[in-house]
Formats: structure tokens, C-alpha cells, sequence
């Protein structure tokens, strides 16, 4: 017996992605070592940001008797965070106040000057378009 939802499968996904990202992990790594960057001092990492719901959003419970109600707070909120989580660098976390690309840069310009002793930073995240524009990667 199981209490879950099924997870999501992403139909966007490529059947080889796995090896997409390596081989595109490997090119960066080449373009970096081609730049003359030395590799100990490059720093790499996960970032993504996430908005916490500040409401609980059951789908379902247990219970022994049928059509019970619940109490529902339909008060609604959130609070939006971007964090990095350094591999080999420092990590930070850091809340915002909208997704959009100026926060985002913001954000990451915390995230590079935490890192002190490095000359060049490798970033890990999603395809959202914020983290996509231009004016981000030129940071």
C-alpha cells in the first residue's frame, strides 16, 4: 500500500541527456583550459531558486471514515529563494523578491564575490528564461 502521486515524467527530455550533459561539462571544461584558466581554480556548482509555499497543499490523507472534510487556509503566499551550493567553492543562499532577471543577477553577483579565491566560476541550473538571457551570462 502506498500513499504518494506518481512523479511527473518529463516528455522534453532526451533519451541520451546523460550523455548531452557530459559531453557539454567536458566542452566547458576544454573552452576553460583553452582560455588559460588553470582548473584548481575554477568553481563550480548547483544553483536554482525556489519559491516556498507558506500554505499546505494536501492532495490527500488517511483516514477511516469517508468523505471527511478538512479546514483549508486559502491564504496564499510565498516566499522566493535562490541558493548555490558550492562543489568545490562557497555556497550561499540568499531570499528574493520575484524571480525576474535583475533579482537573479543580483543574486549571482552575491554568489561570485563569495567566491574570493577563484577565476572563474561554472554554474549548474535549470532552463528557466531568466537564467538564460543574455544579461545574465555576460556576469
Amino acid at each position: 500500500m502506498y500513499y504518494d502521486k506518481p512523479r511527473p515524467c518529463d516528455y522534453r527530455r532526451a533519451d541520451a541527456a546523460e550523455e548531452q550533459l557530459r559531453a557539454r561539462i567536458q566542452a566547458t571544461f576544454d573552452a576553460l583550459q583553452a582560455m588559460g584558466y588553470d582548473l584548481q581554480q575554477v568553481k563550480w556548482g548547483f544553483a536554482d531558486e525556489v519559491a516556498a509555499q507558506l500554505h499546505s497543499n494536501n492532495a490527500r490523507f488517511w483516514a477511516f471514515e469517508p468523505h471527511l472534510s478538512r479546514v483549508v487556509n486559502t491564504d496564499r503566499g510565498s516566499q522566493s529563494f535562490f541558493g548555490f551550493y558550492g562543489i568545490n567553492g562557497v555556497s550561499h543562499l540568499v531570499d528574493l523578491a520575484d524571480g525576474k532577471m535583475e533579482a537573479i543577477q543580483q543574486a549571482l553577483l552575491g554568489v561570485k564575490a563569495q567566491q574570493t579565491d577563484c577565476r572563474a566560476l561554472v554554474v549548474f541550473w535549470d532552463n528557466v528564461r531568466s537564467h538564460k538571457c543574455l544579461e545574465t551570462w555576460e556576469l
